[in-house]
């Protein structure tokens, strides 16, 4: 993507984001995994995540433990267990 377009579409998508739009939430999320338009930041895209969760549901989960899993980051227990029907142990 052409450094312009990289800074358009990162602007329309953080202003979508922060006004609550989920698919703009997971766009930025990835972007920001990635590190290729953003700097990589992982904790910024769990957080995308996690708000996207809350309007589109299982999408955004999936997309949350497939980053902290290849991240191999430790969240991804408690992420997992928060869909779980029971506790475990």
């Amino acid at each position: 993507m052409p450094p312009q377009s990289a800074n358009k579409w990162l602007e329309q998508n953080r202003r979508l984001a922060q006004q609550g739009d989920p698919s703009a939430q997971v766009d930025l999320a990835l972007a920001f995994w990635h590190g290729k338009v953003v700097p990589k930041d992982i904790d910024e895209a769990v957080s995308l995540l996690q708000r996207a969760e809350e309007k589109i549901g299982e999408d955004a989960w999936i997309e949350l433990l497939r980053i902290l899993c290849l991240e191999k980051d430790p969240r991804i227990d408690d992420v997992f267990r928060s869909r779980l029907p029971f506790r475990m142990g």
